[in-house]
């Protein structure tokens, strides 16, 4: 923390080496066009690797200078209970997060898919290829229209 605070002239070697890794996952974040992201939901929120990788990325620097600004980020979330048509989807507290934190990168355009029911996989309720479908569906509908919209474009 006292290293990201500290103005970038006047930093010392170690400072600069502890930033190093945050710089290089800035770089290869913001040299990217688009983003896709899948991830599970933990405990309400996003996993801990992910949290971890996000900090390198989340500096006073970045939210400045919003370096998302005009991409577009696909998250696909792996979840119990909680989409939209769930009584428990109140407790989805990620999606919220999500479209906050890269809100404050400069992220306009998030697409969500929440690939929702895994508790009834696990519990034998639903078997993989019913539950895997449905969620291919969704992502590939979705990718349709968007390669649909690219090629509506005039040029």
């Amino acid at each position: 923390m006292a290293a990201n605070y500290t103005p970038k002239p006047l930093r010392t070697c170690q400072q600069k080496e502890i930033l190093r890794l945050s710089g290089e996952s800035i770089t290869e974040l913001t040299e990217a066009d688009e983003y896709v992201i899948g991830m599970p939901m933990h405990n309400f929120g996003p996993p801990s690797r992910f949290k971890r990788w996000l900090n390198h990325i989340v500096t006073p620097s970045t939210i400045a200078e919003r370096p998302l600004a005009g991409k577009r980020g696909t998250f696909i979330i792996a979840a119990g209970v909680y989409a939209a048509s769930s009584p428990d989807s109140c407790k989805n507290y990620l999606v919220p997060w999500l479209r906050t934190l890269f809100g404050f990168l400069g992220m306009s355009e998030l697409r969500l898919v929440i690939a929702d029911g895994s508790k009834k996989l696990h519990s034998g309720e639903s078997d993989r290829a019913t539950f895997m479908n449905q969620h291919f569906e969704a992502i590939s509908a979705l990718f349709a229209k968007a390669q649909n919209a690219i090629v509506d474009q005039p040029e």
